[in-house]
């Protein structure tokens, strides 16, 4: 039987002898700052993934039966097509692939079976150096193409999310060399005041950057980079010539 609190988990193991529950060994630990983030759901795997690692000597040829009272895992391991479901989704990165197949080079299959059978595997040796080196060659090919479609993957992936990010975006963000722009005073303030502007400048533009960064100078001729989405472009009050008119008002006698 195993186990899994907000702060710890825990296994115990035993055999039942004339119908009867016989304790034979228990465990438990304590979680550390990154399993105490996980989902309710990942706990309880892990209290399972726990007792097999833990009693591992004890339960070799031996056919084990795991008690869980958690929901959810009952309702994967009841249907049919839970299981299969779950692998498929349990690791939608940008790579396409789990992380144990990019160093790997093959799938892990995800450790949430109630029933486990553990058998002694054997392997027969291949002395045969050349065979042996020709099929590893192959093997870390397989796993260099494998990396390489990875990568692709994230490139893609990387394009999307700029787009959409890029799409999203609000303000004028072209700027040139030499606009005058405000700059949007970041601070917190609870109480800023009701006449206050958020906005400090006008600040002049000196460098264009790429992605949107701007290097400006301020009143001060004090110079540094801003984000570009934090700035405004700044109207001054110059007015042309032509566009003048002047408007003569005569002034009233009576």
């Amino acid at each position: 039987m195993c186990d899994a609190s907000d702060f710890a988990v825990g296994a115990v193991l035993g055999q039942r002898i004339d119908g009867k529950f016989k304790l034979i060994f228990y465990a438990s630990k304590t979680l550390n700052n990154a399993q105490e983030h996980y989902t309710t759901t990942e706990k309880e795997i892990l209290a399972v993934v726990f007792s097999f690692d833990k009693f591992c000597p004890y339960l070799i040829l031996l056919n084990t039966v795991v008690y869980t009272d958690h929901s959810a895992l009952k309702f994967l391991f009841s249907k049919q097509d839970a299981k299969p479901r779950l692998i498929r989704t349990a690791y939608k990165t940008p790579t396409g692939c789990t992380p144990f197949r990019l160093v790997y080079g093959k799938a892990c299959h995800l450790p949430v079976e109630i029933k486990h059978k553990s058998y002694w595997v054997l392997k027969q040796c291949n002395i045969d150096l050349t065979a042996a080196t020709k099929n590893r060659f192959l093997e870390l090919n397989e796993l260099m193409e494998l990396r390489d479609g990875a990568y692709e993957n994230t490139r893609i992936y990387k394009e999307k999310t700029k787009r959409w990010y890029d799409s999203r975006l609000c303000g004028n963000t072209n700027f040139k060399v030499g606009d005058k722009v405000l700059l949007f005073k970041s601070r917190f303030k609870m109480h800023p005041g009701k006449h206050k502007s958020r906005w400090y400048g006008p600040n002049m533009v000196t460098t264009v950057y790429l992605y949107g960064t701007i290097e400006i100078n301020d009143r001060n001729g004090i110079s540094f980079k801003v984000n570009g989405q934090r700035t405004k472009k700044y109207h001054d009050e110059h007015i042309d010539a032509e566009d003048k008119e002047v408007v003569k008002f005569e002034q009233d006698t009576t």
